[in-house]
């Protein structure tokens, strides 16, 4: 599966990575997993999203939205997204994002995005900054 879902932080911080090429499918299975830490862990939950080696991805606005249902669960905290710049990927997870009224920003580095999570969150900056 080019999308893997676990813990980076156990009970508190979903770590998504995207490898390759996306399908709609790939994504609705890894909303389906993240459904279920959100609904196990301790809120608010955060997610880092790896997108260093991902590849194409659906571009239908329609379809990303329905495979993003996670984006509405109670328990969902920062969005925090690295990896290089995507003029297409930016601006529709830029959409979502905004119609979800989802808490996100996207950094170029790992680094960056951790940085600003443990700023957001200090709950969790500890347990952060130890895994980098």
């Amino acid at each position: 599966m080019p999308i893997d879902v676990n813990w980076y932080v156990p009970d508190r911080v979903i770590m998504m990575r995207s490898h390759g090429d996306l399908t709609i499918e790939e994504a609705k299975a890894a909303n389906k997993k993240i459904l279920e830490f959100l609904d196990l862990g301790k809120p608010l939950i955060h997610t880092l999203v790896d997108q260093l080696d991902m590849g194409n991805f659906p571009i239908s606005l329609r379809d990303n939205k329905d495979a993003l249902s996670a984006i509405k669960h109670p328990n969902v905290g920062w969005t925090v997204v690295y990896g290089n710049p995507n003029k297409i990927a930016d601006f529709i997870s830029g959409m979502i994002a905004r119609m979800g009224r989802l808490r996100y920003r996207k950094f170029t580095s790992k680094e960056e995005a951790i940085a600003f999570l443990a700023d957001q969150d200090p709950s969790v900056a500890d347990a952060l900054l130890a895994q980098k």
